[in-house]
């Protein structure tokens, strides 16, 4: 649907970042918890900081990974999620996004709901060493959306 006074090229960047940011919603698991406003109502202390819950899991545990693991190279940290989508990449972990048509809203809801029904079961047991065990799964959630993102921009771009 275009909206009054824009062109088709900003209608589709407008849908492409809608769809870029809906996919990662539905890998971070606070968004896809109730609990406190998804987290955003938990203070907690992460690498000597207050910082709510929520944005430790949107940005301080992603940064903590580039700058420790990867020299502060986002390129370098792109370049391993990449090289290990391949184990995201399968049918029944692109089958949902692959196989929905993307103008049919329940089923793209009915496919988003199942990401996030999945993201929220690891958003419930909080351990000492936190970020340590927390790090790769926050890898692993991205890269997850990125395959996601990806089939479906391949069925919805053929």
């Amino acid at each position: 649907m275009r909206t009054k006074g824009s062109d088709h090229a900003t209608d589709l960047a407008h849908a492409l970042a809608y769809l870029v940011h809906f996919v990662g919603d539905a890998a971070q698991p606070l968004h896809a918890s109730g609990y406190s406003k998804g987290g955003n109502g938990v203070t907690v202390k992460f690498s000597g900081a207050s910082k709510n819950l929520h944005s430790v899991w949107d940005s301080a545990i992603l940064l903590k990974t580039i700058s420790s693991k990867y020299s502060g190279s986002h390129d370098k940290w792109v370049s391993a999620l990449i090289a290990s989508a391949t184990q995201y990449n399968t049918a029944a972990g692109v089958a949902c996004a692959s196989s929905t048509d993307p103008t049919n809203s329940k089923a793209v809801e009915t496919c988003v709901m199942k990401w996030a029904t999945e993201s929220n079961q690891l958003s419930t047991d909080l351990s000492g060493a936190y970020y340590k065990a927390v790090a790769p799964v926050v890898d692993a959630q991205v890269t997850k959306a990125g395959v996601r993102l990806a089939a479906m921009l391949n069925k919805i771009l053929g």
